[in-house]
């Protein structure tokens, strides 16, 4: 049973293997076919790549002759334009030269013009048109730095802003005592214009220090009355009392100042207020604080402990 059985398979093998070899033959001669096909492309295409590449060298090499043909040509007309370019540079800065001695001139004139009116203007009492008419000279004077007489021209120009500063600082001390906002914003503008804000910076400071001191020196007076100064009781008290005096200056100058001002430059000026004041008051907290240390008692210490 087992033998016929292996015979039969052994005869259905034999079948089956022509048709598997046919087929693969079939493939391996196509593909041979194929591969032969593109190397005979490739083999009849090569002389037309190598030719195409010979074409495309000569072709760099004429461009590269082209470009060193053209720098040449830029050489030669740089060298041939050289001299020209230089005659126009020494034209171009006697033009400048000329227009600078001319304008230098206009503005001599100009300088004369404002110089002598502005006389008439401070005759006429505007004070704006006074300051405009030395701002004008300002920056007519300095086209003119370079003139011999620039010095005197700067001396007298300061003498005339010393001389309008001077003129109006009543109006200013009176509008910062009164705390004129327009009147002292117009003066800001003034002294801005003119270079001058710290003397104007000055001025509100020297105003409010002897108001504040003025005040404090009332407050030291009261205070004789009931205790006399000097002692530990009194001192505990005045302290307290310069303390709220400087808080007050703040909350109403700091707004003020800061619409003049500026809100920035008006924390600084207030805090300068504030220093100049708590140093120049004759009894201030140094005067009570060294009154309140002297000796070595517990009290004393107690009552600094205090302050």
């Amino acid at each position: 049973m087992v033998y016929f059985v292996r015979k039969r398979m052994n005869n259905a093998e034999k079948h089956i293997q022509p048709p598997l070899v046919t087929k693969l033959q079939r493939y391996i001669q196509e593909v041979n076919r194929s591969i032969e096909e593109i190397s005979q492309q490739a083999v009849s295409n090569l002389p037309r790549v190598l030719r195409d590449v010979e074409t495309l060298k000569k072709e760099a090499a004429f461009l590269w002759q082209q470009m060193q043909q053209v720098k040449e040509e830029i050489r030669s007309v740089e060298q041939s334009t050289s001299h020209s370019m230089e005659v126009l540079v020494q034209i171009d800065n006697i033009r400048s030269r000329v227009e600078q001695a001319s304008a230098a001139l206009k503005e001599a004139d100009n300088w004369s013009s404002l110089a002598a009116a502005i006389e008439d203007i401070f005759r006429s009492g505007d004070i704006e048109a006074v300051a405009s008419q030395l701002q004008s000279m300002h920056a007519s004077l300095v086209v003119l730095k370079n003139s011999p007489d620039y010095d005197d021209k700067v001396l007298h120009l300061e003498a005339l802003k010393n001389r309008l500063e001077t003129t109006v600082s009543p109006s200013v001390v009176s509008a910062f005592m009164n705390h004129s906002t327009t009147e002292a914003k117009k003066y800001h503008t003034i002294f801005k214009n003119l270079d001058r804000l710290t003397e104007l910076r000055n001025y509100y400071l020297k105003c409010h220090r002897a108001r504040v001191s003025s005040k404090w020196q009332e407050i030291v007076s009261g205070e004789i009355d009931s205790a006399k100064p000097g002692t530990d009781s009194s001192d505990i008290s005045l302290l307290s009392e310069f303390y709220e005096l400087l808080l007050s200056v703040w909350h109403a100058e700091v707004q003020w100042c800061s619409v003049v001002f500026g809100k920035e430059e008006s924390l600084a000026i207030i805090a300068q207020l504030l220093l100049e004041v708590t140093l120049s008051v004759e009894y201030g907290p140094n005067t009570m604080i060294n009154n309140s240390v002297t000796g070595t008692s517990v009290e004393k210490l107690d009552t600094l402990q205090q302050m």
